[in-house]
């Protein structure tokens, strides 16, 4: 059995993904086996990993044919700069949307991996009103400076949850958002928050070796390691972030990124045994959001957890599959 016939035995074990998602994907883990290093597979982007600039603020992918006003926004989890590790797992997804421009902006990180700091008084509005605005102010205003009016965001973890701030924009017409294991869904405090995102890291390296992608490995070797990220995590920034997120209010920004948004598609993932998107309280606000407005797609992974996103090849069919354009099941 080929990789790729392994990475769509894998997908279906995950979840009843579309037949198409699951070939494309297969298809992309047949390409990146092809590859020696994962300098290589990276540069296939025109990503130059040997001189990528350590505190880079964004990642920008234009392929050579694509709608100028169409975008797929990839955000970040908590204390993930744009290292070699996050753009490994974003150039699997820009290799299974090769027709989309692929935008995502780097968080701060351990030390050296400035991009993405809020200054105080940013950090002051997150920790006083739970608000992701000021996290998001800088990707949105780019969005709106480069004209992209129909878009489309993926989030995973923190991600998901600056996601749901994103999509409270009113000048852009957002078509897709697909929420991966959000963070917010109750009130926690910071202690509780930090031993939930460190019980997470248990299952981290099954996901990392699902793909059997030996190039993804390196990547992560070069990447931000266990060590400088907990550094990271306590900046100022990252810190304000744990507060915001205790407030639990993600099905609040949520209920209102749908209502400026009527027409838009959201799909909410979480895995079963997630250690911080709780598996009744997910499943309860996936209902209690499509009772109100409808359109909201709940995908429950069974026996999956927090750090399911991981497994790169199940990343990139969440991506596909959360643009799909269907109603709610």
């Amino acid at each position: 059995m080929n990789i790729g016939e392994q990475t769509a035995e894998r997908l279906r074990s995950y979840y009843p993904f579309s037949p198409d998602v699951i070939d494309t994907v297969a298809v992309e883990a047949e390409r990146q086996s092809s590859f020696l290093t994962y300098q290589d597979y990276l540069g296939s982007f025109g990503i130059n990993a040997d001189s990528w600039p350590k505190n880079s603020e964004r990642l920008d992918i234009r392929p050579r044919e694509h709608d100028s006003a169409e975008g797929l926004i990839v955000h970040l989890p908590m204390g993930n700069p744009l290292d070699m590790n996050q753009l490994f797992q974003i150039a699997t997804i820009i290799g299974t949307n090769p027709s989309k421009r692929v935008i995502a902006e780097a968080n701060p990180g351990g030390p050296g991996y400035n991009a993405g700091t809020m200054n105080a008084d940013e950090r002051d509005k997150m920790r006083a009103a739970g608000s992701f605005r000021p996290a998001v102010q800088s990707l949105c205003d780019f969005l709106n400076r480069e004209g992209i009016g129909l878009q489309h965001h993926y989030g995973a973890s923190y991600g998901a949850d600056k996601l749901s701030g994103a999509i409270a924009d009113r000048t852009a017409a957002v078509f897709s958002a697909t929420v991966v294991e959000p963070v917010s869904v109750k009130t926690r405090t910071t202690t509780r928050l930090a031993k939930d995102f460190v019980s997470s890291n248990s299952r981290l390296n099954e996901y990392v070796e699902a793909s059997d992608m030996a190039t993804f490995v390196d990547a992560r070797k070069d990447s931000v390691g266990l060590t400088s990220y907990g550094l990271g995590l306590l900046r100022p920034t990252n810190l304000a972030i744990v507060r915001a997120l205790g407030y639990g209010q993600f099905e609040q920004r949520m209920d209102r990124g749908i209502d400026i948004h009527p027409e838009m598609v959201a799909t909410i993932v979480w895995g079963s045994e997630s250690e911080l998107a709780i598996d009744g309280l997910v499943g309860d606000i996936v209902t209690r959001l499509n009772s109100r407005r409808g359109k909201v797609r709940g995908m429950r992974l069974e026996g999956q957890g927090h750090a399911l996103v991981n497994d790169i090849h199940l990343q990139a069919a969440l991506v596909l599959e959360g643009q799909r354009p269907q109603t709610a099941v």
